[in-house]
């Protein structure tokens, strides 16, 4: 069974992801309440707040700390024989602490891909909807900060950002997911699943 014992010793792709939290919890003023959940305190936060954290996470996103992180990521477990569970989910999903979970029972340590950065404070200007998606978004992510902390989850920036492969495998499974539910795909966020897959370094 898998624990929440570090694999490694501070891999790129870990000091990245905590950097990730960090502004996160800080930025968006966290604080424990009286169980000791992180949560964000009403009044706390206010338009600048997200514009604040907008131009500080992009920058985060796309500098050479994002792709070192990125590289460490594809060399993880290349000498331990031990792989990784990546997928795409909205944070808020109903199952995504299910999703967390088949992520550990499948791989060593689980990826998820920037949502708030790259999808929704991208859109900020203009839609005052954005602030509470964000804080919904965060205040879900949050209870994983010791995961990331033990090196054993990792957020990256979204891969069809900086992959061709995959931005195209997405359109390919994008337009499968058109065919056979009803919701569709939100082009102004980019909000799609297209499962979990396991990576191992033989």
């Amino acid at each position: 069974m898998n624990t929440l014992e570090s694999d490694h010793t501070g891999d790129d792709a870990s000091k990245f992801s905590l950097d990730y939290f960090n502004l996160l919890e800080e930025l968006l003023h966290f604080e424990p309440d009286e169980s000791g959940k992180l949560v964000i305190p009403p009044g706390a936060t206010n338009i600048l707040s997200f514009k604040n954290l907008r131009n500080q996470l992009l920058p985060l996103l796309i500098d050479n700390t994002s792709r070192t992180a990125i590289r460490a990521s594809k060399d993880y477990g290349r000498d331990q024989n031990q792989s990784q569970t990546v997928g795409f989910r909205l944070i808020d999903d109903e199952s995504f602490e299910k999703f967390i979970k088949m992520g550990f029972l499948c791989g060593n340590r689980v990826v998820l891909w920037d949502f708030i950065g790259t999808r929704v404070l991208a859109n900020l200007d203009g839609n005052p909807s954005v602030p509470d998606t964000v804080k919904t978004l965060a205040t879900n992510l949050m209870p994983l900060k010791p995961i990331v902390e033990a090196e054993r989850l990792v957020m990256l920036h979204h891969p069809t950002d900086w992959s061709k492969e995959i931005r195209q495998k997405v359109s390919q499974k994008l337009q499968e997911i058109k065919k056979t539910v009803r919701w569709g795909y939100q082009n102004n966020t980019g909000n799609v699943w297209a499962g979990i897959s396991s990576s191992r370094h033989e």
